[in-house]
């Protein structure tokens, strides 16, 4: 940027591959964010030279970098900032996009960055697991059901307090098209651990979502502890398997 500010895309892969990407954005998943762009951190990057720096997040529709900047400057990069709008604003107002099809891998830090052999397998699982957890958001703001639905087996179940276990990728999908129409929901997830055992995987989440009610009154926020089983399909891909959330009201 021009001014010396750095624009960082969080945006999932799957995004930037269908609709390009922003030529020299660092491109950064959401869910490393603060880890990759405080100073003070093991594994920040080259850029993160300071509290100074001027970050600005990019995201799909402006939603989650909303929250993204909000968080980094609760964290001392009080220059942050975000693009409203975001790429889709970005786009139609004809400033630069890449072709679609290609995608720039996440930044990581510099002694993973270095690695000739791109990490091991264990890291690439890891990452994907988190860009699944930063993909369901995004979709999950942006109302795309269908896209929520593949990051899902098949058999899911998920477990809440005081609630029947919701059984099945339909039973799912059922109760999200009863909410279609009321309410939009916007979350961020703050990874707290991911481990990785051949095909199986658990991941610990603390996950904050905002429901805002669409015909207008006070959103609803509740915060708390995820755990997720994920299982590796015969595709490779990591889809959630099992799914217990202790999220709960808060003030």
């Amino acid at each position: 940027m021009e001014t010396g500010a750095m624009l960082v895309d969080t945006r999932p892969e799957f995004q930037r591959c269908t609709d390009g990407e922003i030529p020299g954005a660092i491109v950064v998943e959401r869910n490393h964010l603060e880890w990759r762009l405080h100073p003070e951190s093991t594994g920040r990057i080259p850029e993160a030279v300071d509290l100074d720096v001027q970050w600005i997040v990019i995201c799909d529709e402006g939603y989650s970098s909303s929250f993204a900047a909000a968080t980094l400057q609760l964290i001392g990069l009080h220059r942050a900032t975000d693009v409203v709008g975001g790429f889709q604003r970005w786009r139609a107002a004809g400033l630069p996009v890449t072709a679609p099809g290609t995608v720039t891998p996440p930044r990581l830090a510099p002694d993973r960055e270095s690695g000739k052999s791109g990490g091991s397998l264990v890291d690439r699982d890891e990452q994907a697991i988190r860009t699944l957890v930063a993909t369901w958001l995004e979709a999950s703001a942006a109302g795309d059901l269908p896209r929520v639905l593949e990051l899902m087996a098949d058999d899911v179940v998920f477990l809440a307090p005081g609630r029947p276990p919701m059984r099945g990728r339909d039973g799912f999908a059922a109760a999200s098209r009863a909410m279609e129409g009321k309410t939009r929901f916007e979350g961020t997830a703050d990874i707290q651990e991911v481990r990785v055992f051949g095909d199986w995987a658990y991941c610990w989440n603390h996950l904050s979502v905002t429901a805002h009610p669409v015909g207008g009154g006070e959103p609803a926020h509740v915060s708390g502890p995820t755990l997720s089983i994920l299982h590796r399909q015969a595709d490779g891909r990591w889809v959630i398997f099992r799914d217990a959330n202790m999220i709960a009201p808060t003030a």
